[in-house]
């Protein structure tokens, strides 16, 4: 139906409101880390001892990569606070 009124809007209404930010769900996490395991079990599983092998390799390798990444990002932030105290 067509509204032949002249309705305006309030001029101090502001901009609306924003939607409400939709809530994460933890269930793709729990797809992937299923997943992972499930593909972990199986390799071991058909493969035996070679399989665990390539499973702790894996983990080592990834571990080495979070440790550097950990005490990189430490040292940097070092750096940092050092160069901002020396400007100050």
């Amino acid at each position: 139906m067509y509204d032949v009124r002249n309705v305006r809007p309030p001029l101090d209404a502001g901009p609306p409101e924003p939607p409400p930010r939709p809530k994460g769900s933890l269930f793709p996490v729990l797809v992937v880390l299923g997943f992972g395991l499930a593909m972990t079990i199986g390799l071991v599983a058909l493969t035996g001892a070679a399989g665990l092998f390539v499973v702790f390799a894996l983990a080592g390798i990834l571990g080495f990569a979070a440790l550097h990444y950990l005490l990189w990002g430490w040292w940097l932030a070092q750096k940092i606070r050092e160069d901002e105290q020396a400007e100050e």
